[in-house]
């Protein structure tokens, strides 16, 4: 069928003249992007105009086909041709059908949105476009796709942090509009509402009742057994459904707090036992509870959903009940640790447990992402375990992903996964590469990446890190500590010598303004890890320095200059992010003066601890003058400090 010839338009599109904003708004997308391919640009209406028209959403002459509607999820789509003239982009839904339009430009015209913003988009430029007429009928095999912090949904007014919600949709990411099961008890029972009426509604600790000091708090967790409790949910849910009517579910999430009720009416309803966390199992107690308020719900509003976190205290499924089948419980675990033979059995017992109480599950994991200072790519491992997901239940998924743009394919690549699992990677990794810095280069990113990708699924299991992170039993932990950057001393200076020349090689080969730019954005992220890696090696070498021993105190002022120019560089970078689109949010997130405050002194002992024998021992004063006229301006100011104190 033919949409363009010669850069000329061949073809219109159409809506129907009641269509929902949102579908004119995908009309409107398609018509914008085939005008950037093609430079045609399509009339657009209600009516057809021309030999051939594309029907986006349920038109007149769609209703008149039949399509297999009753086969699709509401995020599912159609593609297909009615007859020679007319072509049909239709979804389950009006969301469906905006997904239908970018499955359609990137099948048919070739587009690809790599990464936020104008940097990301590739847009093939043609002049003809002729496109299959075949039926194409697709749904996703996870129904929720979110990734902590892409919002699909829009960038509210007063949210400093970038949410790149075009970049979420044109990926299909969705959010909680789907399903709701995030931490909300606190919000189910303020203590604006209840806490004078039914004071009994909140935990009693330590032999005293808690009432929390605002709505905002969370610190605590309902009591379950209290009389009355769950028709106050059902009430409370009730006109929470009334006041939101599109709403498809209520979380009934835990609070994020270990303080459950103590009384003895609570106890009774659990099994005194440890779950496998080690914690306190709440489980039978808690679904209790959530299977009466379900089930009353559900005789007003049948057709909801209610989510919740399997997490710390109910990490466990119930033992005296099954789980309600509206319910879906969130499996809260990073499964890179199934890399871990015994971490894996032990975690895949547990993920059996749940399918014997449960109908439905969801997964919650954490795919970071910006807070690690080295590229963690663990694709292979991913696509396994969501392969494996499918099979078992689970049939929504969110992750912290946090993205770091600097791992280049990783957010893209997990958003088609997760439409996807059975997708072939190596095809998504090299379309990926090659649109984004030309053919060329795609081996050394790919070479990159790998490299980074062996790092993060072979070369750390078993390490220390993997171990002992958070300083518990490894069979206790839910998911791997960013904050413990010890995973840094586990990185050979080889990869990174190795990376540092790949990265360059990409940069060379990378052939279009824009595949030159977008290489540059990956380099100046590399060289933010490789910074990092030096810098913090430098406090390793600085806490190991012995600064009554003149030898060790030497050694560290030889190393002084590369290990502080690597903290400089990455300060420089850092402040570069500030104004970055692309790496704002790494800026807002990991900038050393915010949440990370200790690495703006990496390594500065290294010149510091020399300030004892500075006066004493005149090799290590003379060191330190030498320094002093270093051309690394921190280690000149740091060095100058030290002479002059010991010359006091």
């Amino acid at each position: 069928m033919i949409i363009v010839e010669d850069h000329q338009p061949q073809a219109s599109i159409v809506v129907a003249a009641g269509a929902s904003e949102q579908v004119k708004a995908a009309a409107k997308t398609l018509q914008t992007y085939l005008q950037k391919s093609t430079g045609a640009t399509l009339p657009l209406g209600n009516v057809a105009q021309g030999q051939v028209a594309i029907h986006v959403g349920l038109t007149a002459y769609a209703k008149t086909l039949a399509l297999p509607l009753g086969k699709l999820d509401k995020e599912g789509f159609i593609l297909q041709g009615g007859d020679a003239r007319n072509f049909i982009i239709a979804g389950g839904s009006d969301l469906g059908t905006e997904y239908a339009v970018y499955d359609f430009l990137e099948r048919y015209v070739g587009i690809r949105w790599l990464l936020p913003g104008e940097i990301g988009e590739d847009i093939p430029q043609r002049a003809d476009l002729n496109i299959p007429v075949a039926r194409v009928l697709e749904n996703p095999a996870y129904l929720l796709r979110y990734f902590w912090t892409l919002e699909p949904s829009g960038q509210s007014a007063d949210d400093p942090y970038p949410r790149y919600p075009s970049w979420a949709r044109q990926n299909r990411i969705n959010n909680f509009s789907r399903i709701s099961f995030h931490h909300n008890l606190l919000h189910l029972f303020p203590p604006s509402v209840f806490a004078k009426s039914n004071p009994e509604f909140y935990p009693l600790l330590d032999g005293k009742r808690y009432i929390p000091q605002n709505d905002a708090e969370e610190q605590w967790q309902p009591n379950f057994s209290a009389p009355g409790i769950v028709d106050a949910a059902v009430a409370q849910i009730d006109k929470y459904f009334q006041e939101h009517p599109d709403a498809g579910s209520y979380s009934l999430g835990m609070n994020d707090s270990p303080k459950f009720d103590e009384s003895p009416a609570s106890k009774t309803r659990r099994n005194g036992k440890r779950n496998s966390l080690g914690k306190e199992d709440v489980s039978d107690d808690y679904f209790r509870w959530a299977n009466e308020v379900v089930e009353k719900v559900l005789v007003k509003y049948p057709d909801k959903w209610f989510g919740t976190l399997a997490y710390d205290e109910i990490a466990d499924p119930p033992t005296t009940v099954k789980v309600h089948p509206r319910i879906v419980p969130f499996l809260t675990y990073e499964r890179l640790f199934w890399l871990d033979p015994a971490l894996k059995a032990h975690n895949q017992k547990l993920q059996a447990r749940w399918e014997q109480a449960s109908a439905i599950l969801g997964w919650y994991d954490y795919h970071y992402g910006m807070m690690y200072m080295a590229p963690r790519v663990h694709l292979h491992q991913t696509q396994a375990v969501l392969q494996y997901g499918t099979k078992h239940k689970v049939r929504f998924h969110t992750a912290e992903l946090f993205a770091n743009w600097g791992e280049g394919p990783k957010p893209w690549v997990l958003s088609k996964l997760l439409w996807n699992p059975n997708a072939n990677l190596e095809t998504l990794m090299d379309d990926w590469c090659n649109r984004a810095v030309g053919a060329e280069a795609t081996p050394k990113l790919k070479t990159y990446y790998a490299n980074w990708e062996r790092f993060w699924t072979k070369d750390i299991v078993g390490t220390a890190f993997w171990n002992k992170s958070f300083g518990v039993d490894k069979f206790q932990r839910q998911y791997l500590s960013y904050n413990d950057l010890s995973y840094l001393n586990e990185i050979p200076e080889s990869i990174i010598v190795d990376s540092d020349r790949l990265m360059n090689e990409v940069v060379q080969l990378a052939k279009t303004p824009l595949q030159k730019q977008r290489a540059q954005k990956l380099a100046l992220m590399w060289e933010f890890y490789k910074t990092s890696y030096y810098a913090y090696q430098g406090e390793m070498i600085a806490a190991q320095t012995d600064s009554t021993n003149p030898q060790s105190v030497l050694d560290g002022l030889e190393k002084a200059d590369v290990h502080l120019a690597a903290l400089a560089r990455r300060r420089e970078i850092m402040e570069s992010f500030k104004d970055d689109p692309l790496f704002h949010d790494v800026y807002l997130r990991v900038n050393p003066d915010g949440n990370r405050g200790s690495d703006v002194k990496w390594g500065h002992d290294l010149v510091l601890k020399a300030g004892p024998l500075a006066r004493a021992n005149d090799a290590v004063l003379n060191k330190l003058e030498a320094l002093a006229h270093s051309q690394n301006t921190l280690v000149q100011k740091l060095s100058s400090e030290v002479v002059l104190n010991a010359r006091r």
